[in-house]
């Protein structure tokens, strides 16, 4: 039977790419915060792992990300996990997320070089240092996953990265799957590749595709979150999608909400309903929120006087504060003013430029 308090803990698998032939780091979900690392040509290496997870079941430190999003009032990856996953045996992979490999034509300033080529090529040239880029060609890493694991129970798979568009891995795995027509897949995308023909006619194949697009604004927000990529090739994209994909694609945003754009997602929701509400179906298309932590610019780095504002531009349960007062804010910029410091120069970029009504709390 699958696990009562989260199916993703007996039926689901996160596979993170390492830099290493054989070696996998896997996860139940990727929310779950410590990754387990295994050999996969070590027969049932990864099944031992599974039990552990399966064994689970109440909160834990790796389940405090669902944890916090429930106590907000947004629908978290546990909760999402019963309508996902059926009531089956506990052993089988219902749903797989794949990061193949972090080629990325991106580096978010919410991002790191942990997730994105493009960032480990700038570190490497303005700190003048080796950060090695992962030399596992994502061909080998597809061919031991599809050699170890049991994927005849698969309904489900999550590809991210990197951008997950830039390569054709994806496309690679996919055409392992022997019974497309019953598997969903949801990809998550900065939306600035436009899938090719092959990939769109693959496509046709597979019950549903989730086109997730992670966007955290839009124009010179997006411009400046998602450097170097731009908002009009982005939407230009999508127009394009709507017309020309198959019918079974649906599109959702992804909206990360850091400490300055958490002022502006009424405007982003309002783009959203006002050009892209529906696919052509007349399927809606969703805002899904979650925050970003960890780094320079995460949410608990909003100020009271920031803070005040929020409040003041939304209604008092709107899921945006919800979310926001589930953490401790501290507004404790040091990192966040470093980062912009050294960034803005280099990319000739002004973060006054994409947040102009909060330039003046932070001068």
């Amino acid at each position: 039977m699958s696990n009562n308090f989260c199916r993703f803990l007996s039926n689901g698998l996160t596979l993170w790419n390492d830099n290493s032939a054989n070696n996998v780091s896997i996860t139940p979900c990727c929310y779950f915060k410590n990754r387990r690392t295994v050999d996969l040509s070590v027969e049932d290496s990864v099944s031992a792992i599974r039990q552990e997870f399966t064994q689970l079941s109440d909160w834990t430190d790796d389940c405090l990300n669902c944890k916090e999003l429930e106590n907000a009032g947004i629908q978290s990856l546990r909760q999402t996990s019963f309508d996902w996953i059926p009531d089956i045996a506990y052993n089988s992979i219902h749903q797989l997320d794949l990061r193949l490999d972090i080629n990325c034509n991106a580096a978010c300033v919410i991002c790191d070089k942990s997730s994105s080529t493009l960032w480990i090529k700038e570190h490497n040239k303005f700190f003048k240092k080796t950060i090695p880029v992962n030399t596992i060609t994502p061909e080998s890493k597809i061919k031991k996953i599809i050699d170890s694991l049991n994927l005849e129970s698969l309904t489900y798979i999550k590809f991210y990265g990197g951008e997950p568009l830039f390569t054709d891995a994806h496309y690679q795995f996919l055409k392992q799957i022997k019974n497309p027509e019953r598997v969903t897949l949801q990809y998550t995308t900065n939306g600035s590749i436009y899938p090719k023909e092959e990939v769109l006619e693959l496509w046709n194949k597979f019950k549903l595709i989730l086109f997730c697009v992670s966007a955290d604004g839009i124009d010179k927000q997006f411009d400046y979150i998602r450097w170097p990529l731009k908002w009009d090739k982005v939407t230009g994209n999508l127009f394009k999608l709507i017309d020309h994909a198959p019918v079974n694609v649906m599109f959702r945003f992804e909206y990360t909400v850091n400490f300055l754009n958490a002022f502006y997602f009424k405007e982003f929701e309002e783009w959203v309903n006002q050009n892209f509400s529906v696919n052509r179906l007349g399927d809606p298309v969703e805002i899904n929120i979650h925050p970003c932590y960890g780094n320079a610019w995460s949410i608990d780095k909003i100020s009271t006087p920031l803070y005040e504002r929020i409040v003041k531009k939304y209604s008092k349960d709107h899921r945006l504060l919800n979310l926001i007062r589930q953490y401790t804010l501290n507004g404790n910029l040091e990192s966040w003013k470093t980062f912009v410091s050294h960034w803005d120069t280099i990319r000739h970029s002004k973060w006054q430029d994409a947040f102009p009504e909060l330039s003046d709390l932070y001068e």
